[in-house]
């Protein structure tokens, strides 16, 4: 456990979770997140400075993040000798509903064929195990859920913002109850360029965060300011009342701390992926025509690009 949260957030800058042995449980657990960001929400919990009153696991799909967390709790209370715990601090939001990725990746890790909208919730309790005993299961959309601000989070991950107006009710529900100085965020999808109004949310809430770092396509945050739930509003207010032109320059602000070529890509790919969902297509074009060439030299930016203009061919 780190001394104090000074250390603590050195420490995530440092990605201290890159000098931890490998983890057979990152490897074996079935999950769209990779093995380094599992380890990265173990050493979060596992080094916070303080007894740990509630962790938010947004998105846990077949249960890795929850198991990650479980273990770091599990070794928290052997180092203390038990007793740390009044309650089960984790709260794992999922709609627990197969689709064609979960489809897809369960078929590829265990060779099972399962259907669209089957319940997920058993692959979940079997990879979670024993653990469940730290957490309680929210089944069902995360927006049918207040939160209520008087119960302080610790750690926020978040891994289920994949439509806007759940990143809308994200924001208003779980930030004012972040802590100044002590409360971490993780934006999973940050480095994904379907979920563009990650980025926009993150930029315009830039003097309430402090940026520590990504770990693969997770961004991290310390929050290093009070978030009231009126500044929340008003963030939602201002996007949903932005331009297609002011969110594609606040997506190349939030360029500025990014330096490998990857990252960059994705949120160029994002700046043109905001425009075809708002269907904002002369506007595409624009931004298509200033795509940088040096990222083009990537593969997969290339094919990326490939089904953006044949999408942006069949609207005509």
């Amino acid at each position: 456990m780190a001394k104090d949260f000074k250390s603590y957030f050195q420490a995530i800058r440092d990605l201290a979770w890159r000098n931890d042995d490998p983890m057979d449980w990152t490897r074996a657990t079935i999950s769209m997140t990779h093995e380094e960001e599992k380890r990265m929400l173990y050493t979060l919990v596992k080094e916070y400075p303080r007894q740990i009153e509630t962790i938010i696991d947004a998105g846990c799909f077949l249960g890795a993040s929850t198991l990650s967390f479980g273990i770091a709790l599990e070794e928290r209370e052997w180092a203390r000798g038990g007793g740390e715990l009044h309650d089960r601090p984790v709260f794992s939001y999922d709609l627990f509903l197969n689709d064609s990725f979960g489809r897809a990746l369960i078929r590829r890790k265990t060779g099972k064929r399962t259907q669209d909208h089957d319940n997920l919730l058993p692959f979940f309790l079997h990879t979670v195990g024993d653990k469940l005993r730290y957490c309680n299961v929210v089944a069902g959309d995360v927006c049918d859920f207040p939160w209520t601000p008087e119960r302080k989070i610790d750690i926020l991950f978040l891994d289920l913002l994949k439509m806007s107006r759940i990143n809308d009710f994200c924001v208003e529900n779980f930030f004012p109850a972040l802590v100044p100085g002590e409360s971490v965020v993780i934006q999973q999808d940050y480095l994904h360029e379907y979920v563009p109004w990650i980025p926009i949310t993150m930029k315009l809430m830039e003097e309430w965060f402090d940026f520590l770092g990504f770990c693969q396509s997770s961004a991290i945050y310390a929050v290093q300011k009070p978030i009231s739930a009126e500044d929340c509003s008003r963030i939602v207010e201002t996007m949903a009342a932005m331009t297609i032109q002011e969110k594609v320059a606040v997506i190349a602000a939030a360029q500025d701390p990014i330096h490998p070529p990857g990252q960059k890509a994705m949120l160029e790919l994002s700046k043109l992926w905001c425009c075809m969902q708002a269907d904002e297509l002369d506007y595409f074009d624009e931004v298509m025509a200033q795509f940088p060439e040096e990222l083009k030299e990537l593969a997969w930016v290339t094919e990326r690009l490939r089904v953006l203009n044949n999408r942006r061919a069949a609207a005509g």
